[in-house]
Parts: structure tokens; C-alpha cells; sequence
């Protein structure tokens, strides 16, 4: 019979646990060595207050007046201080302190302006040039170039219209009648005003321009034809019915020159003051109803632009008036009916009636 196995009732601890339990008890615990973590303190970084230097060149209130004894108009600020601007601790001080520095380049910008036609003008006067034929260096200065063709169709005068930036203005449509075999007068506003002040040495308003345009043009029976763009579309029209011309052509032209076509259109060159918007010359329906039209005015518009369909439709009612709007909402018509060839076909039926 197998040995029996003496298993202590329940309760009971089975011999040798008591003392197992005793050593495991009494066993040593090893005690780990408690790293103390060291906090490295990060210096602090003071940044110091950097107070703005005062500037050989801060922006004054006043300038020295100039060789003319003329002073800048610049207003002082709303604190009334002098010399610095504010040191634009708010946005209005920031805004009141470009705006003071806007104005004094913008006086800068007037001065020279003023100078330059004074130079400009006395140059052209000194010339002593009626007309300046076209390929003559001084061409790029004089307010007229003469593209001469003995055996030519007919006669046009090209108005240019505003310049871009500060460049000189452009000789309109030179591309398009240069190989036209027709006589071409270009002609320039360097005053950037809708010819209101004449041509630059030649003439000193409307009626002087109109009469020294005369003057270039022989009584040899070729039509007479004016065309022009935007404000050289205005004297298109406008010197195309004092002149009597057989035909015109403009494109977008403004048939009423207001503070608001001035705003629009203006260059750097514009001036506001140059401009009398009472004037009658300003207003294109006044002049047609005054000198009617001998020929046919044709005035290509963009329909879908609200300005230039309410200037073009100022004019559709009166007589020679023609009106042709393009499904378009632009400004430059010309340059979008030449982008898709229809431009050159226009010139050259318009020179060949």
C-alpha cells in the first residue's frame, strides 16, 4: 500500500512554511541609492528695452523752404508736436506718420514735376519747330511727329492717351499706321489732362490747339480722319468736330471729363488744379450740340462696362454719332480687337471710306 501522504488539516500550516515565511521575511531589502535630481536653473534671458535712436533724417513737419520760397503743406500732427514723427506706440500715430511722409514725397514729386515742363517746355519753345518729323531723336520730346506719304489716301491724326507711370507719352497706334502708306500726325498730352492745356510749347488750351492743328493741315481735298483711345478718344472727337473731319474713330472714349473720370483715368503727371471741369471743353455733348459733326463718328465700347457704356450712350442720340459695343467688360477695346485680328480690318476700312 503506497505510504500515506500527512496532509495537516485545513488550517493548519504545513511543516517548515512557518519558517520559510520567517526568512523570506527577514530577508534584507537592498536599498537603492535615491538619485537626487538636480534642477538646472536656466539663467533668464533679460532683453533689454532698445530705445530708438533720434535719426539724422526723422521726418519733419516743415521743410526748408526751397530756392522758389515755396513750403511744403504739410499739416502738424494731432499731438502738435515737432521734428519726429510719433514713435508709433498706436496705429494712429503709425498711420498720421506715413500719411505726413506720403505728403512730403508727394510735394517732392510736384516740384519736380513743375520744373521738368518748365525745362520742357523752354527746350520746345528754343526748337523752334512747327512739327517734328517722325525719326528725329528730338521726336521723343516734341508734343507732334509728322509721318509724311506724298502719294497718301487720305490724312489722320492720332491722339495719344495716358501715359504709363512716369514714362513719356506714347504715340498711338504708331504700329498700326506705320506701314498704312498715310500721312500721320501723333500727337501727345504730356499734361496728362485731356488736351485741356494745350500742347506742351505749342498751345496753351482747346481752341489754340485746335487752330495750330489747322495750320498743319493743306487744302489738298484727302479726308481728314482722327481717331484715339480712352482720353485720346475724348480728342478725337472733340478736335475731329472743330477740325470738320470726315471721319472719326474712338475707342472707350470719356465724354465727360468730372473730378470723377479724373480719378479714374489720372496719371502721375495729371494735375487737378490744371483742370476747369466748368469748362465747356469738358463736355463732349455740349461741344457736338454746338459744332455738329461734318462726318461720321464711330465710338467702340465695352457693353459690359458700366462707365464706359454710360459715357459712349451720353452721345448715341446726336448726329454723325454711330455707336458699336462689344460684348465685353473692358477698357482697352483696341487692344482686344487686335488681339483677334479685327483692329487692322477697322483702320483700314475706316482710311479708305
Amino acid at each position: 500500500m503506497d505510504e500515506e501522504i500527512h496532509r495537516p488539516a485545513t488550517g493548519e500550516p504545513e511543516a517548515g512554511a512557518e519558517e520559510r515565511g520567517r526568512r523570506v521575511r527577514e530577508r534584507p531589502v537592498r536599498e537603492r541609492p535615491v538619485r537626487e535630481r538636480v534642477a538646472r536653473e536656466r539663467p533668464v534671458r533679460e532683453r533689454p528695452v532698445r530705445e530708438r535712436p533720434v535719426r539724422e533724417n526723422a521726418i519733419r513737419l516743415r521743410r526748408p523752404r526751397d530756392e522758389e520760397g515755396a513750403e511744403d503743406p504739410v499739416a502738424p500732427d494731432a499731438e502738435g508736436t515737432e521734428g519726429e514723427a510719433p514713435a508709433g506706440k498706436s496705429t494712429a500715430a503709425r498711420l498720421r506718420a506715413a500719411e505726413i511722409t506720403m505728403q512730403r514725397y508727394a510735394n517732392r514729386l510736384r516740384n519736380f514735376r513743375y520744373k521738368f515742363f518748365a525745362l520742357h517746355h523752354a527746350v520746345v519753345v528754343k526748337m523752334g519747330l512747327t512739327v517734328c518729323e517722325l525719326g528725329d531723336p528730338a521726336g521723343e520730346i516734341f508734343p507732334v511727329e509728322l509721318l509724311r506719304s506724298p502719294d497718301a489716301p487720305a490724312r489722320v491724326i492720332a491722339f495719344g492717351g495716358m501715359g504709363a507711370g512716369l514714362g513719356l507719352p506714347p504715340k498711338q497706334f504708331f504700329k498700326t499706321f506705320r506701314d498704312s502708306h498715310c500721312e500721320v500726325i501723333f500727337v501727345k498730352d504730356f499734361r496728362q489732362c485731356w488736351y485741356q492745356k494745350g500742347l506742351l510749347g505749342l498751345s496753351e488750351d482747346v481752341p489754340s490747339t485746335a487752330e495750330y492743328l489747322r495750320s498743319l493741315i493743306p487744302d489738298d481735298g484727302k479726308p481728314l480722319i482722327t481717331v484715339g483711345a480712352s482720353s485720346g478718344a475724348f480728342a478725337a472727337v472733340l478736335f475731329g468736330a472743330l477740325l470738320g473731319a470726315d471721319r472719326m474713330l474712338a475707342f472707350s472714349p470719356q465724354t465727360a471729363i468730372t473730378t470723377r473720370a479724373f480719378a479714374k483715368f489720372r496719371t502721375e503727371d495729371s494735375e487737378l488744379e490744371e483742370i476747369d471741369f466748368d469748362s465747356k471743353w469738358t463736355d463732349l455733348e455740349a461741344v457736338l450740340r454746338e459744332h455738329p459733326l461734318r462726318g461720321e463718328a464711330e465710338i467702340v465700347h465695352a457693353a459690359l462696362s458700366h462707365y464706359d457704356a454710360e459715357q459712349a450712350n451720353r452721345l448715341g442720340a446726336l448726329p454723325g454719332i454711330k455707336l458699336h459695343p462689344l460684348h465685353w467688360n473692358g477698357h482697352n477695346t483696341a487692344n482686344y480687337l487686335k488681339q483677334r485680328n479685327l483692329l487692322d480690318p477697322m483702320i483700314t476700312r475706316l482710311i479708305t471710306g
